[in-house]
């Protein structure tokens, strides 16, 4: 494990229905295999601590790695917001990278060159284009989430990172046709995903 990265937790946000999907998308299954468990694996190598929010029991039950934290969302009814808070109050790091459940391409290579971005720069939080939920963040910005969900109903991220301190990562070329991104909101997007 790189020294870099011995200073992020992994943080899976896998909670809450999803309108368009009909269900929680941690239950998503590709070839058979539940995604989360797949995504797991990846950041396996990358990550010493990682960290799944959502406490539902049913999860935790289909989760193969017995080494995860799962913690359920501190503050209730917060959406990714409130993912994000219980991540860096959870994190026994000092930075949280932050990953939505439904992105099943993520690639091991952004997320090194994220990280190795991050380290150079004095910000709080790092995203390729605005990709929020496939981020860095500083825990350091707990306090600073925690006052914004008390005083504002927005909890579009947007809103929240509009008082903070954060960069967009711009791919390089060869990364830019990388699918890395791609998540699945639909039963559509699952099969144009297992389509590409």
């Amino acid at each position: 494990m790189n020294s870099m990265q011995k200073n992020y937790s992994a943080v899976i946000l896998a909670g809450g229905e999803s309108r368009r999907m009909g269900f929680n998308k941690a239950f998503l299954k590709i070839n058979n295999k539940y995604l989360i468990n797949s995504i797991i694996k990846k950041l396996n190598p990358l990550f010493k601590e990682i960290i799944v929010i959502n406490g539902d029991e049913k999860l935790k039950k289909i989760i193969e790695n017995k080494n995860i934290i799962i913690k359920d969302d501190i503050i209730k009814n917060k959406g990714p917001l409130g993912g994000i808070y219980t991540a860096l109050k959870t994190s026994n790091y000092k930075n949280s990278f932050v990953f939505a459940c439904d992105m099943p391409a993520i690639n091991t290579k952004i997320i090194k060159l994220m990280i190795d971005k991050f380290e150079k720069r004095k910000i709080d939080s790092l995203m390729p284009d605005f990709h929020p939920l496939h981020a860095i963040y500083s825990n350091s910005l707990a306090k600073n989430l925690i006052t914004y969900l008390q005083q504002n109903k927005n909890l579009k991220i947007k809103g929240f990172l509009d008082t903070i301190n954060y960069e967009y990562f711009k791919l390089p070329e060869e990364l830019k046709t990388n699918k890395s991104f791609y998540n699945i909101n639909s039963e559509e997007d699952l099969r144009r995903f297992i389509n590409l």
